[in-house]
């Protein structure tokens, strides 16, 4: 029976990963959650701005919010340890999975290979 269970865990994970994971799929609000990554070794856990889980640990979480017409915001921290959304843009090239970040003077901010994407999980290669 455990090997059953592993069996359908694993090769479902697999076939989770391999869906085509389309542009319109990560439109909206993403909050990165490093306490999470010993669950997805190799990779850099996303959740929806408005997951609550450990929301009350309080510190820097790069957040970014994807707009349908290619804009987008991202979390800055700022040289006195404030924290403000600054405009940029972003690519995602579906074929390859990469999702690039820009700041509005084309200067790249973050690149990214999707290795996962589910309902409320947006995981990143490290």
């Amino acid at each position: 029976m455990a090997t059953l269970f592993f069996f359908l865990v694993f090769f479902g994970n697999i076939n989770a990963q391999e869906k085509s994971i389309e542009e319109a799929h990560l439109i909206g609000c993403w909050k990165f959650y490093p306490e999470e990554s010993r669950f997805f070794p190799g990779m850099e856990v996303y959740r929806p701005c408005d997951y609550d889980f450990l929301e009350k640990l309080r510190r820097f979480r790069f957040t970014i919010d994807f707009k349908r017409n290619g804009e987008c915001k991202y979390l800055t921290l700022a040289p006195n340890d404030g924290h403000y959304m600054s405009k940029g843009t972003w690519a995602y090239d579906a074929k390859k999975r990469k999702l690039t970040i820009f700041d509005l003077n084309q200067k790249l901010v973050k690149n990214y290979k999707i290795s996962r994407l589910e309902n409320n999980l947006l995981c990143f290669e490290k």
